[in-house]
């Protein structure tokens, strides 16, 4: 026993490792579409079996390109300017979502975006340059989509919740991308996300 006093690594100096960040990539959704399709999802909730679900909150909503999930963040300033020139060398580019939802096989909820060479070619960029960093990045399919809501426990998402969304024909034009860190909220909370940096996509129209 040592009386209390302050333990050696303290009286050193010896810093104490900063906890690692949860973090991703994601589009955000302008406010005119994220409105258009929230209006179009409120009625799922009282579809049967809509009152099951875990709803996300709208106004997190974003269209993710890589996870990167927990992260030193030592690596943060390495990764925005690989980011930055992901960025730099990608110009604005037109989606849209569909009019119908789907769900997957984890049970989620969710609209997809019409099938787009230039969103693909994005996510697969972003995903080179956290690579390119030391991050691990998702190797699967990139199929990018807006989650509504999520089963509890694993169970499946309802047919008629899936079969009741009548969306808009909601488009956009990408014109860049921000890197996201999520906190995990408490209990019968959903995650909190901060903006750490964003990245306008700059490069010259052909």
């Amino acid at each position: 026993m040592n009386g209390g006093a302050v333990p050696p690594d303290l009286v050193r100096g010896t810093p104490v490792p900063a906890p690692p960040l949860r973090l991703f990539v994601a589009v955000p959704f302008p406010a005119a579409v994220r409105d258009a399709v929230e209006a179009a999802a409120a009625p799922l909730r009282s579809v049967p079996g809509g009152h099951s679900l875990r709803w996300t909150d709208p106004s997190a909503w974003h269209l993710t390109l890589a996870f990167l999930g927990s992260t030193d963040p030592a690596l943060v300033d390495r990764l925005v300017a690989a980011l930055g020139a992901v960025a730099g060398g990608s110009r604005p580019f037109g989606a849209r979502l569909r009019e119908q939802a789907g769900r997957s096989r984890s049970g989620v909820l969710w609209v997809e975006l019409v099938p787009s060479a230039e969103l693909t070619a994005l996510a697969a960029a972003v995903a080179g340059a956290v690579r390119a960093v030391g991050l691990p990045a998702e190797q699967r399919p990139y199929r990018p989509h807006l989650t509504f809501a999520r089963a509890r426990r694993g169970a499946p998402v309802p047919r008629e919740v899936v079969g009741a969304y009548a969306g808009p024909a909601a488009s956009w034009e990408v014109g860049g991308f921000v890197l996201l860190r999520s906190h995990l909220g408490g209990t019968g909370k959903g995650p909190r996300y901060v903006e750490l940096a964003g990245f306008p996509l700059t490069a010259a129209g052909a």
